[in-house]
């Protein structure tokens, strides 16, 4: 019997290789690390110490250099029939588009930075020469607190004429609040002037109704420009914000502005109350010193040879020595005061 033949086997067809999928090839990866870098060394080169704030604001940037460009590419790399060339050039094209639309922003951001080292680099000068002039002369002189003011009034002038849109906006809105505590100044120094502090508690120069009456005008006045800068510090930041919001500043600027102030000007905010508190003070001090000059008009002298105040009885010179000693005590506080608010703040504060 015949051998049978046996069937030939089927031919086998090798299973068809998976097409190729989504990478980018390494020119891709080079563009962006080049980009990326560039992005954060110039961030850096006017952010000396970033904040978690600004190095996240380098990471998200850093997000959109590749997220949106690779999204693009994926998307052209399969319209293309996964061809990696076509990915690629999609890749380096959106890759520029992104970045050329950020480097305008990335100026401004620059030059923002560059108008706040301006007022950090003004405040600092405010500081020392506020400080030179307590060490030279035993207290902060209202003039050289005038000279600060309109030192920073013509800061921002400067910045109006070299800004544009919202930084110029913001520039005029500090000069507006600027000159406004400048002119809140004056008249402090005016009041100040007219009462003559280097001769008010010499009994001699309030010996008149005259004199007086002019020494009480001056303290009304001085007490009218005092409650005037009060209302200037306690109301400043509220003024500012809303000054911003009608000039159309943006909310995310003002939200930023507002919470460098918090963290700048506001810490300083209850020691400069209690200065002006201790002016409240003294012009009170001073007021019932007028009462004491006028109950005990021409029933005191002076001694001949000492040149010491008599006065009649000593219930009248325990009532003038306690005054005196009480406005000494409240000078000795602001001047206290004032040494803390221009004390220098360690490195980081």
């Amino acid at each position: 019997m015949p051998e049978e033949t046996p069937a030939p086997a089927a031919a086998s067809n090798p299973a068809p290789e998976p097409p190729p999928g989504f990478t980018l090839p390494l020119s891709a990866w080079l563009a962006w690390g080049l980009c990326t870098a560039l992005f954060v060394l110039h961030a850096l080169s006017y952010q000396n110490n970033p904040t978690p704030y600004q190095q996240g604001g380098m990471i998200g940037q850093a997000i959109v250099l590749f997220l949106v460009p690779s999204v693009v590419a994926w998307i052209v790399w399969r319209a293309s029939g996964r061809s990696t060339r076509a990915g690629r050039n999609g890749f380096l094209i959106t890759l520029g588009l992104v970045a050329l639309n950020q480097i305008p922003e990335a100026l401004r951001e620059a030059h923002r930075y560059h108008n706040a080292d301006v007022i950090a680099e003004l405040a600092r000068e405010s500081k020392t020469d506020l400080r030179a002039s307590l060490e030279r002369d035993g207290v902060v002189s209202g003039e050289a607190a005038g000279r600060i003011l309109d030192k920073a009034s013509k800061t921002f002038a400067e910045q109006v004429a070299a800004n544009t849109g919202e930084d110029r906006e913001i520039a005029l809105c500090m000069q507006e609040f600027m000159s406004r505590g400048s002119a809140v100044r004056q008249r402090q120094l005016a009041a100040v002037k007219a009462a003559d502090m280097s001769t008010f508690f010499d009994l001699d120069s309030l010996a008149t109704a005259s004199l007086r009456s002019a020494r009480r005008d001056a303290l009304r006045q001085l007490q009218e420009s005092n409650a005037a800068l009060r209302e200037y510090l306690e109301q400043g930041s509220s003024w500012v914000e809303a000054e911003l919001t009608r000039r159309q500043v943006s909310p995310d600027r003002i939200r930023k502005m507002m919470a460098g102030y918090a963290a700048g000007a506001a810490r300083n905010m209850p020691t400069a109350l209690a200065i002006r508190g201790t002016d409240e003070d003294l012009v009170g001090l001073m007021l019932d010193f007028l009462a004491f000059a006028e109950e005990f008009e021409g029933k005191w002298s002076k001694d001949a040879k000492s040149g010491d105040l008599v006065l009649p009885t000593n219930a009248a010179s325990e009532r003038y020595n306690n005054l005196i000693k009480q406005v000494n005590d409240v000078s000795q506080k602001q001047l206290e005061l004032q040494k803390t608010l221009l004390a220098p703040r360690p490195a980081g504060n």
